[in-house]
């Protein structure tokens, strides 16, 4: 018997923002959202699925409660305003496969299955919802990567700067692209990049992004480096890393076999 089930999805708008300028900031706005949103769940007879960044996945058995504890969240902005600045937290429910953050989940399962084509389809489908939805367009630019058709992912990526106003938006997708593409001059640019924003911001660790550059450009040793980095400061992605594509060429490296016991796997 088929049951169905109306979900939730949460992120908080302007998270990338935040991180740049004061990671410490945002990391407590995100535990403040975790326990905001667990509270509201639970109080609605919901189940809290998972945890994803800045995001958060739900489950309900029926749309009103769904509703109701978005309802209840909304009214709560209060516990993931920060000083100064008031973060919306986005919610999004549904009960059809149209969800914009749904669509980005969805895409990025499919890369990770090397089922391209669906991904891309999942993207184009957000972005015919949204244009400039900024996940979506970076989520779409890895997919054109893992399909080969490297001009069109650095059309996706370049976009990226302009649409969230700072040029530091998918450098990482952007360096790794470039690399792949032969265009070493500018892989190594969006590397430099990276490198000049962590040094201008102590506190703001790109090692993941810089990793990306680095492995396209083959150099191995770095990009273990980074990563390891990444995982010592717990920044970026890190549990994805024993499935996403782009770390594949750095398996034999002993260095990485170390960083996949240390994410567990």
């Amino acid at each position: 018997m088929r049951q169905l089930t109306a979900i939730m999805f949460t992120d908080i708008v302007g998270f990338t923002s935040l991180m740049q300028e004061d990671e410490a900031r945002a990391k407590a706005v995100v535990l403040r959202h975790r326990e905001s949103v667990t509270r509201s769940v639970e109080a609605h007879q919901g189940e809290l699925l998972q945890f994803y960044g800045d995001g958060t996945l739900s489950g309900f058995k029926s749309a009103v409660q769904a509703v109701e504890c978005a309802i209840a969240l909304k009214g709560r902005s209060e516990d993931v305003r920060d000083i100064g600045r008031q973060l919306e937290v986005d919610t999004v429910m549904e009960v059809d496969p149209l969800s914009l953050v749904n669509l980005i989940q969805l895409a990025r399962s499919y890369s990770l299955a090397n089922r391209f084509d669906d991904g891309l389809s999942a993207t184009e489908k957000a972005l015919e919802f949204s244009p400039s939805f900024c996940p979506a367009i970076e989520i779409s630019g890895h997919v054109l990567v893992g399909m080969g058709r490297l001009d069109e992912a650095i059309e996706m990526f370049e976009s990226l700067p302009r649409l969230g106003h700072d040029r530091f938006e998918g450098a990482g997708g952007r360096g790794y692209a470039y690399a792949l593409a032969g265009r070493t001059d500018e892989a190594r640019a969006m590397g430099a990049l990276l490198e000049q924003k962590m040094r201008e911001q102590p506190d703001m660790a790109l090692h993941y992004d810089l990793a990306m550059v680095h492995v396209g450009l083959r150099n191995d040793d770095d990009a273990v480096a980074c990563l390891e980095n990444a995982v010592e400061s717990r920044t970026g992605p890190v549990l994805w890393i024993p499935v996403e594509p782009h770390w594949r060429p750095l398996r034999p490296h002993p260095g990485f076999q170390q960083i996949l016991q240390a994410v567990g796997r």
